[in-house]
């Protein structure tokens, strides 16, 4: 069992020194590991972030998620690319338990705020995969009808306000849970619950009025 030494004042008595007193005591193993762990991971989320490292980890799901929200263009590398700038000027601040949330938040804001056309958008994974063209008329029909589905899921993402657009493309798309999403965007897990919950209902009617027109 670990033991702490601890040393008192000197103690007089009838005008003459005594000495010092000292004592040990033990203190609990399971107190004392607990001490170390909370210790280590003090110094660990205090440690200077490698925006290298950040990058390799990072930028891909930064990148799937910003051609998403903004469609396909130049613009996404640009907006990856200045976050990570970001980060490297802030690297001294940054935290590693909370850099992720902190990497997308910054790429979200230049998305949100974003001058470009928002046109060309969103692809549902199996919905827009393109077949290779095939030499039966069958197989050309169902090419061309997946393209056309393609088109009418990005018209009908393109409608939704962006923070339902944002919960759909993270939960739908990149699947992740709820409560990540929450962290992501610093807001409370039922909200985000609310707003996936809109974004359905609200592309559901944008596609059901697309399909009568």
């Amino acid at each position: 069992m670990p033991r702490v030494r601890i040393r008192t004042k000197a103690v007089r008595c009838t005008g003459k020194d005594i000495g010092m007193a000292t004592t040990t005591l033990r203190l609990p193993t399971a107190v004392s590991a607990a001490a170390t762990a909370a210790t280590a991971a003090t110094a660990a989320a205090h440690e200077q972030v490698d925006v290298g490292e950040l990058f390799t980890e990072h930028a891909p799901f930064l990148l799937r998620v910003i051609e998403r929200l903004t469609g396909r263009g130049p613009h996404v590398e640009d907006i990856v690319q200045d976050v990570f700038i970001v980060a490297h000027k802030k690297r001294h601040i940054l935290r590693k338990a909370e850099v992720r949330g902190w990497l997308y938040r910054v790429a979200r804001n230049s998305a949100l705020h974003h001058k470009r056309s928002l046109f060309r958008f969103f692809r549902l994974r199996d919905a827009v995969k393109v077949e290779p063209v095939s030499s039966t008329i069958a197989a050309a029909d169902d090419t061309a009808h997946k393209h056309r589905q393609g088109q009418r899921i990005r018209t009908c993402a393109l409608a939704l306000p962006f923070s339902l657009r944002e919960v759909f493309v993270l939960h739908e798309l990149e699947g992740l849970e709820t409560q990540t999403i929450a962290a992501l965007l610093e807001v409370p897990e039922g909200t985000v619950w609310s707003r996936l919950s809109s974004a359905r209902a609200a592309f559901k009617a944008i596609w059901l009025r697309e399909e009568q027109r």
